[in-house]
């Protein structure tokens, strides 16, 4: 006996279903790409109709986090800060190719961008934003004391450490159904060499990245690759259709970039947990 799925399922079969059919339409009328639709179903990301994606804004950070997994990145890319210019680049070119992204901006630390204010509300006001949010180390928070600033922002996630409860507190008590905290006393440490029987990885971080006018299947894979040596393609250059060929590229880093990859489990079974001493204060140099 065939079985119903509206029936078994429900509400969501129903969300589903109208996804699909949103998404096949765009499709047929040239508003929606293939590869987008593909990468929906592989990130299981459906429901929501967009991808997630970071984009790292700037290198500058507050902090001197000793195993930090982009200090590689941050190290060679020294002063690097997305333009409006780039970040209208990369707009244009994702409405052009039909996508849709639940964004988050990171760094480096995301409040000490320049540019932080105006991008947000351009992003805000495109058809290619889904959602906004950005994570911060919260050693400092005057951006966020900006009305207009948090407007723009669906969820603030903040790094506590011992040395920023206050700054935390505070951000709590303003904004407590924006802020998202994620403890940062202990780092597993970045291994120097690929890990053993850690591929084919288990990935705990989804999301693409966007650095530079590329787009990465990994939002590590350029910090590692600095560290590593590696030369492997891990990134599509912005043009329309950007995201095609992104899952054959996370397929074939495996060796190069997930053996080497603290978000990898595999990996995380077998570096050591260790506690995060190196806050040191960088300042905004």
């Amino acid at each position: 006996m065939p079985m119903n799925l509206f029936v078994r399922y429900g509400k969501s079969a129903y969300v589903y279903a109208r996804a699909l059919a949103r998404l096949f339409r765009g499709l047929l009328f040239g508003r929606v790409r293939s590869e987008y639709i593909a990468l929906l179903f592989v990130k299981n990301r459906l429901r929501k109709e967009s991808l997630l994606i970071s984009i790292f804004v700037t290198a500058t950070c507050s902090l001197q986090c000793e195993h930090c997994i982009m200090g590689n990145l941050l190290g060679a890319r020294r002063g690097y800060s997305l333009s409006l210019e780039e970040l209208r680049a990369f707009i244009l070119i994702s409405e052009r190719s039909g996508y849709v992204f639940e964004i988050m901006l990171t760094g480096g630390e995301p409040l000490l961008w320049n540019n932080l204010k105006d991008a947000l509300r351009i992003l805000r006001a495109s058809r290619m934003c889904a959602g906004l949010s950005l994570f911060t180390n919260a050693t400092t928070i005057e951006p966020l004391f900006d009305a207009e600033t948090v407007s723009y922002l669906d969820t603030i996630k903040v790094s506590q450490y011992r040395h920023n409860s206050e700054n935390v507190d505070m951000l709590i008590r303003r904004y407590p159904s924006k802020v998202q905290i994620f403890h940062g006393e202990d780092f597993y440490v970045n291994p120097r060499v690929a890990v053993t029987h850690a591929v084919p990885a288990l990935c705990l971080n989804p999301e693409l990245f966007y650095f530079d006018y590329h787009m990465y299947a990994c939002p590590h894979s350029a910090s590692i690759a600095y560290g590593s040596g590696s030369t492997m393609q891990l990134a599509n250059p912005l043009a329309v259709g950007f995201l095609k060929g992104l899952e054959r590229i996370k397929h074939e880093q495996q060796y190069e970039i997930c053996a080497y990859c603290i978000s990898n489990e595999k990996v995380r079974l077998q570096v050591e947990k260790v506690a995060n001493k190196g806050n040191l204060l960088r300042g905004r140099g």
